[in-house]
């Protein structure tokens, strides 16, 4: 069987706002994930887009009463990038924890 290639290990800036916070190319992935760095990041805020251009807080309405898509990290971990974002022609992290500086995550995808 025909297995696509992932893109592994895309270095992308977490910022602390979604304006630092660089894209990440998501229309044809799916499915994804990312390395946590050492510090600096312990709660993530996905935003999406429709034109990678202008970027919104994403939501999940799968679950009834929308709600927004936010993954706690643990340092030095792998995590899923979330479901709810396929279909987005690109995403942003964004470090949201109270005391998150931001840095580099590791990404990668398959389509």
């Amino acid at each position: 069987m025909y297995d696509r290639r992932p893109v592994v290990n895309l270095p992308i800036i977490v910022g602390t706002t979604a304006t630092v916070s660089q894209p990440i190319p998501w229309g044809d992935q799916i499915s994804g994930c990312i390395k946590i760095p050492a510090s600096g990041i312990t709660t993530i805020t996905w935003y999406a887009s429709t034109d990678s251009t202008n970027f919104y807080p994403a939501y999940d309405w799968t679950v009834g009463t929308p709600v927004a898509v936010t993954q706690t990290v643990t340092a030095s971990t792998i995590v899923g990038i979330p479901s709810a974002l396929i279909g987005a022609a690109a995403i942003k992290a964004v470090a949201t924890g109270q005391s998150d500086t931001g840095g580099t995550i590791n990404v990668s995808v398959k389509n």
